[in-house]
């Protein structure tokens, strides 16, 4: 069964290229808050895109369109409404960066970028920390520890010159510090290709660069700094256009009525807070149940009738299922050494089940693909966590987005 694709009416309207049209939505925007957020200003109040409505030890949260804000609370979930007023703002203007290394890290804190390389990192910290070691190495990747959409193409598209530029712009504000740059495929082997984890900035700077960054021998960790794709497409944005952090990439995978995956690429640039409700008009209300996350990663099912707003902080993937995605069932290990052969850091997950080797936790990068092919179904990702994380519970423990 192929799945149809969306008109190319809907597609022209909906489905952004880059800086040439921008994404148009028009309604309310729910953008959740946690219990670290510190609301910034009154509220009510009228803002504009990008105008900062709360600070968390990790980013600020930005308004995703001009409208009026609110905070609420329902069902113990403190949020800002937002509803647009008028129409987005959509034009940016190609702006030549004559900026030194302070004011690059004050337009980066500004306009909210955030790494979407490591979990609740703000960029201009990331960087601040790079431009303090004198012996800071910085790498320029076009590759994501996410498995769609592929950003190497998306920023050849989209922002060529700018990707062209950046390296002799960073070497100029950071003249002292060594950059590598492997975002031109055609220059570089091995961002032509990719391989899931190859994005996962660990194994990348170890594999591609020869640093010891994962194992026993941990000495080039903490010096050696990694952008990949995805913050290289919004850095590029911040620097060049002052675009906001208010939107991301959000890559949907659909699966039918036999469990099969529909293989097409297909994702939306969507903005912070942006209710699902748009999936309605593209896939016809046919996937009942839908995901967030990628198959590699835990997650709970939810039922499409309900409502749900997108939050880029944590959420690159929605997975749309047919039917209810049934949850594994954990059968005895029948030794296949699938997970051990499928390791990409050797670091001997089967020892996890049986006593007879030790597992090299300094080793494991968490990519979760001995979860993933264990045809015993063995949550291989949950005892992982147990082990590296002992403090911390592991909530909606065992569950999966595979069909």
């Amino acid at each position: 069964m192929r799945f149809p694709l969306p008109s190319r009416s809907f597609s022209r309207r909906h489905h952004e290229k880059g800086k040439k049209n921008e994404t148009l939505w028009q309604g309310s925007f729910q953008i959740l808050q946690d219990e670290t957020t510190d609301s910034f200003g009154d509220f009510p109040r009228r803002v504009q895109l990008g105008d900062v409505l709360g600070i968390t030890p990790t980013h600020k949260i930005l308004s995703s369109a001009n409208g009026i804000v609110e905070q609420l609370k329902e069902n113990n979930q403190n949020y800002f409404k937002l509803t647009q007023d008028g129409s987005l703002e959509s034009k940016h203007n190609f702006i030549e960066p004559k900026l030194d290394a302070n004011g690059f890290l004050n337009l980066i804190e500004k306009n909210g970028v955030y790494s979407l390389d490591y979990h609740k990192t703000a960029l201009w910290n990331y960087l601040t920390e790079f431009a303090k070691g004198e012996e800071n190495e910085l790498v320029l990747s076009s590759h994501t520890n996410r498995i769609s959409p592929n950003f190497t193409k998306i920023l050849q598209s989209d922002y060529p010159n700018e990707v062209a530029n950046l390296d002799n712009f960073l070497s100029s504000i950071f003249p002292n510090k060594k950059i590598h740059n492997f975002l031109d495929p055609t220059k570089n082997k091995i961002t032509g290709r990719y391989k899931y984890p190859l994005g996962i900035p660990d194994y990348f700077l170890q594999k591609e660069l020869q640093k010891n960054i994962y194992g026993i021998d941990k000495s080039d960790k903490g010096r050696i700094f990694f952008l990949g794709g995805e913050t290289i497409w919004h850095l590029i944005r911040c620097l060049y256009y002052d675009i906001p952090f208010t939107k991301r990439h959000l890559a949907i995978e659909c699966v039918d009525g036999n469990g099969r995956i529909d293989g097409r690429e297909r994702y939306f640039l969507i903005s912070n807070g942006q209710s699902f409700r748009f999936l309605d008009k593209i896939f016809f209300k046919k996937y009942k149940y839908l995901s967030l996350n990628s198959f590699d990663q835990p997650s709970r099912i939810m039922k499409r009738s309900d409502e749900y707003f997108y939050n880029i902080y944590e959420e690159g993937h929605l997975i749309l299922s047919v039917n209810h995605p049934r949850q594994n069932r954990e059968l005895p290990c029948t030794e296949c050494n699938d997970c051990d052969a499928i390791c990409p850091t050797q670091a001997d997950p089967q020892a996890l089940i049986h006593n007879r080797s030790e597992f090299y936790i300094e080793s494991c990068i968490e990519c979760g693909l001995c979860t993933f092919y264990c045809p015993s179904g063995i949550d291989f990702r949950s005892k992982i966590k147990d082990l590296k994380y002992p403090n911390i519970e592991q909530t909606n423990k065992g569950l999966t987005a595979n069909a």
